[in-house]
Order: structure tokens, then sequence, then C-alpha cells
């Protein structure tokens, strides 16, 4: 198993932002519940697992398999640590951002 923490700029919501990975409640490719998400992926290196935990501005990443390694280094992205938190100034957008405010914008790849 292999670890890493990632710090970001702005809190997330694991289960809000990952949400669009779950295929439903029983998807064996990602469960996802408040602060804890297990997602099982191919990478280029094999399969692997990645456990991430916490939220807010830390999160505490462990993957298993052939492509542990790539999965951490990715991680960052999956969680939306890339994402810009900027201040939305649109009269729909804005309230929403606001209201939702550990969203992110992830990438899986």
């Amino acid at each position: 198993m292999l670890r890493r923490t990632i710090t970001l700029r702005a809190g997330v919501d694991l289960r809000s932002s990952l949400a669009v990975l779950q295929g439903g409640r029983r998807d064996p490719v990602a469960r996802l519940e408040a602060g804890d998400a297990w997602l099982a992926m191919r990478t280029p290196d094999g399969a692997a697992t990645l456990h991430l935990s916490g939220g807010g501005t830390r999160v505490e990443a462990e993957a298993w398999g052939p492509g542990a390694e790539w999965a951490l280094n990715r991680a960052p992205a999956t969680v939306g640590a890339e994402d810009d938190p900027y201040e939305v100034d649109h009269p729909v957008v804005g309230p929403l951002a606001r209201r939702h405010h550990g969203l992110r914008t992830i990438r899986t790849g």
C-alpha cells in the first residue's frame, strides 16, 4: 500500500465531488460515504484501488495494486485540488457556488 496526503487551497466535499463517478448505490467501482471514497480503476500500469478519506483542505489517499503509484500521482486531480475556487459574481451561479462550496471539478485521467 502506498500513501500520500493531499492539501487543497479550498475545502472539498468528497461525496459531492466524486458522486459523478458512482453508477448507483451498488456500483462496485465507486463507494462513497461522507468523508470516505473507494474507487477501483484501470491504469496504464494495471488495476488499482484508491481510498480517499477526510475532506476540507486535507485528504488522505491510499492505493493498492499494480497501478497504485499512478493512482496516487493523480489523486490530487481526482479530488479537485487543481480546481480554481474563484469567486463567482453571476446572479444564478454565484449563490449555487456559495451553497455548494465543497463541490470541486474533478479529473480522473
